[in-house]
């Protein structure tokens, strides 16, 4: 991403699910996020090992109600980002990542979505296919999300896998 949308984009958000910026120097190009009391990432960032998909240290996966609470929250942010922000104009978080959601408790019982360093604005009028594709693709990243995050607790036959596996397929939302 550029620091410019970046500085931008933090700008106009406003969501209890998305950290806030509490200075800006658009000059230096720089941004002071909120402090979230006690938060950690949820997740590390890939190894080489893992490429794409987050690492998650020992104990590090949340408990199913914890679980689901992480992905309405990161559900909640993204429908804002791409719908409620505005009707003409949406925003891709482009790193929907475990490790750029925060988590805060005990029991990881809050999250924030955080880091706007790869979002970018994109105009849902002007071009409502390529739209659609970046919506797809910032819900294939949360179906990914849930599937890292639930799999410990679902077998292969429950109906929640069925619904990441329609999150991830290649094409299915578009």
């Amino acid at each position: 991403g550029y620091a410019a949308e970046e500085l931008a984009i933090q700008l106009v958000l406003n969501h209890s699910c998305i950290t806030r910026a509490v200075a800006v120097d658009a000059g230096e190009k720089f941004i002071v996020l909120e402090y979230v009391e006690g938060a950690k990432p949820l997740g590390d960032v890939p190894s080489f090992a893992t490429i794409t998909r987050d690492v998650y240290s020992d104990g590090g996966n949340p408990n199913i109600a914890d679980a689901f609470s992480i992905l309405l929250s990161v559900a909640r942010a993204g429908a804002y980002l791409h719908s409620h922000f505005s009707a003409d104009i949406g925003i891709a978080h482009g790193d929907l990542y475990a490790h750029n959601v925060l988590v805060t408790g005990k029991r990881m019982e809050t999250s924030v979505l955080s880091d706007f360093g790869a979002a970018f604005f994109y105009d849902k009028k002007k071009n409502p296919r390529a739209a659609k594709a970046v919506q797809a693709m910032e819900v294939r990243a949360w179906g990914i999300l849930a599937e890292e995050i639930l799999s410990p607790h679902l077998d292969s036959s429950s109906s929640l896998h069925d619904l990441i596996g329609k999150c991830v397929a290649p094409g299915r939302l578009q």
